[in-house]
């Protein structure tokens, strides 16, 4: 509300890839390869599992376990792709979390990584947790992703839309988590 009424509305543009095609999922991979080499390079990944959609972020430790359900990517702004996780996909998968990003950031470290390693997922990027460095900023406030994403991005409130529209709310957790962590990264760098 205050950045609406200093700047007004902005536009909330994206190109999300909620259904993918096996093609599509090739095309993301090789457009992210040629993203990977440019210095500072940061691709987001975020899991969505059968209970993770009905909790907050910040209460994800209390998940015991349960099954992933898709992958979401995002590595420049407004552009996402959420990829199902099944065995057909998870070598796409394995190939995106595979290209030499500078950094792989992540809100919930401690709840993607276990998850995926489970499934024989291995990565080469150096993890930075979003959730983590925010709360390292600003330790008083609320940590969870909507939250956050009011001071980084356009978006309006989307976390309800877990159930009526799980892709477009899984690509759109990936893409205001990277809206959010190359804010963040900039803000840390004038601390």
């Amino acid at each position: 509300a205050v950045n609406t009424a200093k700047d007004g509305e902005q536009l909330d543009e994206y190109q999300y890839i909620e259904y993918p095609t096996y093609s599509a999922v090739q095309d993301y991979i090789k457009e992210a390869k040629q993203y990977a080499g440019k210095e500072d390079s940061l691709i987001v990944a975020d899991i969505e599992t059968s209970y993770s959609r009905k909790q907050d972020e910040s209460d994800y430790a209390n998940i015991k376990d349960s099954e992933i359900t898709c992958v979401s990517f995002a590595f420049k702004k407004g552009h996402a792709i959420t990829i199902p996780y099944h065995s057909g996909t998870h070598d796409a998968i394995q190939k995106l979390f595979n290209l030499p990003f500078t950094y792989l950031g992540w809100w919930n470290l401690d709840f993607d990584v276990p998850r995926l390693k489970s499934k024989g997922m291995t990565f080469k990027p150096k993890h930075v947790d979003g959730m983590l460095a925010w709360h390292w900023l600003q330790s008083d406030v609320p940590k969870g992703l909507g939250f956050v994403s009011t001071f980084f991005t356009p978006f309006r409130e989307w976390k309800s839309l877990s159930d009526s529209k799980p892709e477009f709310y899984s690509c759109r957790d990936a893409d205001a988590t990277f809206r959010n962590i190359t804010a963040i990264k900039e803000l840390i760098k004038e601390v």
